[in-house]
C-alpha cells in the first residue's frame, strides 16, 4: 500500500481528484460499500469477510486524516 489515502478513496468509490471528503461523505460511501459486499444483500459469502475488513480499514484511513 504505497498511498493508503489514495487506496481508501478508490476503494470507497470517490472520484479521481477528491482531496478531502467530509465525514458524512465517507460514512455514506462506507455504508453503501458495506451493503454491496454483505452476504445478506447478495455479496459473495466466501469473500465477504475480507471485503468488509478492507472497507472498514478504508473508512478508518479517511477519518483519521
Amino acid at each position: 500500500m504505497a498511498d493508503p489515502r489514495a487506496w481508501a478513496l478508490d476503494l470507497l468509490g470517490f472520484p479521481a481528484g477528491t482531496v478531502k471528503p467530509s465525514k458524512r461523505q465517507v460514512q455514506e460511501r462506507y455504508r453503501a460499500a458495506l451493503r454491496s459486499v454483505h452476504p445478506d444483500h447478495g455479496g459473495d459469502v466466501a469473500t465477504a469477510g475480507k471485503s468488509i475488513e478492507e472497507i472498514g480499514e478504508a473508512r478508518r484511513v479517511l477519518l483519521r486524516s
